[in-house]
């Protein structure tokens, strides 16, 4: 943003090629910075056209500035992209709920409270503000700003049209309306001493807001999925450890990629409910932004066998999954 900023401000080769390498590396690290791409394309074509820049000049800058990332991009889709498949998320979220959660989380919201509401609200004051005050400068900024915060993530969700839409997708979004933010909170504090108290408060009460999300990410971290598969190598009642799921898309990639914690003993998924005895164990889990309360109460059903719960692993708020454990009920061989 602020190289593509300079470059428009005094065209040059350098700020260009840092704006290239910038988006390179953006788009190369997760696709929802093709948002990024395409805020910044209508902002290079708003900026020059406000100042009545010759039609070449406007392709030269287009080509200068955009031409790389775009080509990655293209390449991109065609080795990768396109073949891209839904995963096994079970949450069904709408877009307007995932964003107004998204305008939420900025100020950082509690996990599951009415405050969500009263913090999306002050995030949409917070962007019409925000952009209003850079609609009176000349830069054109506001373009940039409403295109990356609003306009392309909603565009691409729904052309995407997935069944699940979740808060990190508009990750990028959180992260530029904090940058325009920070031009009311400059904007207050150059007002006097009344607005730099303002301004001070308005910071304290955000990091005090987002520095209880980051206790809770040390304290729990992004689900404790190494230790639930350790404490069924440690609690199984025969050499081999038989695993169910209520998801046989994530709960087996978490099985291989923690493998090592099985303390070397054979783990068997059994995939739809295989199996001549049934699973010793059965794994539910639930995302963090839902009800913390076991999805079953003590006792659990699969296959027809009865299981109990046994151990809870949390996760912290936005961030991994909360994995349940059930483990079959002794004398139950059969269902």
């Amino acid at each position: 943003f602020y190289s593509l900023d300079l470059y428009l401000e005094r065209p040059r080769w350098q700020w260009a090629a840092l704006y290239s390498l910038s988006a390179l590396l953006g788009l190369a690290s997760h696709l929802v910075f093709v948002s990024v791409l395409l805020a910044s394309m209508a902002w290079t074509v708003w900026r020059l056209d406000s100042i009545h820049a010759p039609r070449k000049q406007i392709v030269r800058s287009l080509l200068m500035c955009h031409a790389a990332p775009s080509l990655f991009l293209a390449w991109l889709y065609f080795v990768d992209v396109r073949q891209l498949v839904e995963g096994g998320g079970k949450a069904h979220l709408s877009l307007i709920e995932t964003y107004g959660t998204t305008l939420a989380w900025a100020l950082g919201a509690p996990p599951r409270n009415a405050m969500k509401v009263l913090l999306c609200f002050a995030s949409i004051l917070m962007l019409g503000a925000g952009l209003r005050l850079l609609r009176r400068e000349k830069t054109g900024s506001f373009v940039f700003f409403a295109g990356v915060v609003l306009v392309f993530p909603i565009l691409l969700a729904v052309i995407r049209n997935a069944e699940t839409i979740y808060v990190r997708y508009f990750i990028i979004s959180i992260a530029f309306l904090l940058i325009l933010s920070s031009y009311l909170l400059a904007s207050l504090y150059y007002k006097g001493p009344a607005g730099k108290a303002v301004c001070f408060l308005l910071l304290g009460v955000f990091f005090a807001a987002n520095g209880w999300h980051i206790a809770e990410l040390f304290k729990y971290g992004r689900g404790h999925y190494r230790d639930a598969i350790r404490y069924m190598a440690g609690h199984s009642h025969s050499a081999e450890i038989t695993i169910d799921s209520d998801n046989d898309f994530q709960v087996p990639l978490m099985l291989d990629y923690y493998a090592d914690a099985t303390e070397g003993r054979k783990v068997e998924y059994r995939l739809k409910k295989t199996g001549p005895w049934g699973a010793e164990w059965l794994v539910c889990q639930k995302e963090s932004f839902d009800d913390p309360a076991p999805p079953h109460a003590q006792f659990a059903e699969s296959g027809g066998y009865p299981y109990e719960l046994v151990k809870t692993f949390p996760t912290a708020p936005l961030s991994g999954l909360r994995w349940y454990l059930y483990q079959k009920r002794a004398g139950s061989d059969e269902p």
